[in-house]
């Protein structure tokens, strides 16, 4: 492995520490939930996933979650996510950290509960305060106040309608109004970690949010619309920034993103691999080229290539003329007509194939409808 694939796969292994499983509530690194990490040269990631049992009925938000922590990590390509079944040492495991957890299936489990008799002969108005205290950061489901309250449907609700100025409501669960605001104090404390650590990001995804918190998803989307709300953050693309972020704003970030573009716009319809570029700018360099295709500069023809936005045009242009004067051309008498070799046309010809610019028949390639271009 190079020097290279062996920080981008620590990187994703980062990445996994902040998927939190569903059900347990503790980060999958933790839980030994990750079996295997393995990143190829052109920054395919294949991760294994451990469950608990074959039908576990989270495996595809498990699945999605991983998905989108990997996603987020620099210099990855495409992504698959494997899932095998746990031995029953490792599901033994699993359940003495749920025992030590306090995690259970009931919904006020004993290592969560108040002290008995804490609310002998409180009010309804002190009991719930109560509750919405110890519920913490995943708050009380609406629908079980009757039951955990012992009071009618009726009455549950005019409690809630006396007290909504004192309580936050996301979604179907209700939470202490100073939990969330602890919340929303984390959340903009993450935004600027964020912010630090990836300057060259426009921002923080959303999803590594909600997994980071490690609070209810519904209040984490309330206290993001409001921070939007009142303009402390802007939400864009499933990212959230400080208002006013400018991804790679920087006096050292602005001078590295002008020099890979000048080197890339210098090399024209051969430019050099991300990791040639690497060698040159280091590992920042992925955060640079991803910049770069938001602006609009470069397009990503490959995985590992990035050709500027002027040499895809040239390209473009002089692929549309060859083949509408000749209908049909192998891949030889393109390189002919481009004056490229293999190493670049080969990549180059399959993101036409993409794009719909050119349809391969065979070994043949005709004009195709062009399609807007991936970014």
């Amino acid at each position: 492995m190079t020097e290279i694939n062996n920080e981008r796969e620590q990187a994703v292994r980062a990445a996994l520490a902040g998927v939190i499983d569903p059900e347990l509530r503790r980060p999958i690194t933790e839980l030994n939930m990750v079996k295997s990490v393995a990143v190829a040269e052109d920054g395919a990631v294949v991760v294994e996933i451990y469950l608990t049992t074959g039908a576990c009925p989270k495996k595809t938000e498990i699945t999605d979650m991983v998905t989108a922590a990997v996603a987020d990590v620099p210099g990855t390509g495409s992504i698959t996510v494997n899932l095998d079944v746990m031995s029953d040492e490792q599901r033994a495991f699993i359940v003495k950290v749920a025992r030590v957890s306090g995690v259970v299936t009931d919904p006020a489990p004993v290592g969560r509960r108040g002290r008995p008799g804490a609310e002998v002969g409180a009010s309804d108005e002190q009991r719930f305060a109560l509750l919405l205290a110890d519920a913490g950061g995943q708050g009380v489901a609406i629908a079980s106040l009757p039951v955990r309250l012992g009071r009618p449907s009726s009455s549950t609700l005019a409690l809630l309608s006396r007290l909504k100025r004192s309580v936050v409501v996301a979604g179907e669960r209700c939470f202490d109004p100073a939990v969330a605001k602890s919340v929303e104090t984390r959340c903009m404390a993450a935004i600027r970690a964020a912010h630090e650590l990836h300057p060259l990001e426009p921002g923080l995804p959303v999803q590594s949010l909600r997994s980071s918190l490690r609070v209810a998803p519904e209040l984490v989307d309330l206290i993001v619309e409001r921070l939007a709300e009142s303009s402390k953050i802007s939400v864009a693309d499933g990212r959230a920034a400080r208002a006013g972020w400018l991804a790679g704003g920087g006096e050292a970030d602005s001078r590295r993103t002008a020099a890979v573009l000048a080197l890339l716009t210098a090399a024209g319809i051969q430019p050099p691999s991300v990791d040639e570029l690497s060698v040159i700018h280091g590992n920042e360099v992925f955060g640079v080229l991803k910049l770069l295709a938001r602006r609009g500069d470069v397009i990503a023809v490959a995985t590992d290539r990035y050709f500027t936005k002027a040499a895809v045009d040239d390209l473009v242009g002089k692929t549309a003329t060859a083949l509408a004067e000749q209908r049909t051309m192998t891949a030889s008498q393109l390189r002919e007509a481009l004056g490229v070799t293999r190493k670049y046309l080969i990549p180059f010809l399959e993101y036409c194939d993409r794009q719909g610019i050119t349809v391969r028949r065979g070994d043949d390639r005709l004009l195709g409808k062009p399609a807007r271009r991936e970014s």
